[in-house]
């Protein structure tokens, strides 16, 4: 069962949309820093459908991650 989280993160760089393989499939990532005592990167992939939700997002901006770990 996957278990849903939430971060908050500094946006440092968004990726374009990759298509990878013949049958389309898309992806496309986002960089970003978690600040703090201990700051720490992170690369989040979006893939398929997801992908749009980063077309308006900013570098150096905040945003909250929600993700699941398998």
């Amino acid at each position: 069962m996957a278990k849903s989280n939430e971060m908050r993160v500094k946006v440092i760089s968004v990726g374009e949309i990759e298509v990878v393989g013949a049958n389309g499939f898309q992806k496309r990532i986002l960089e970003g820093k978690i600040e703090g005592e201990y700051p720490e990167d992170f690369a989040f992939e979006f893939q398929k459908d997801k992908c749009a939700l980063l077309d308006d997002v900013l570098e150096d901006t905040y945003v909250t991650i929600y993700y699941n770990v398998r």
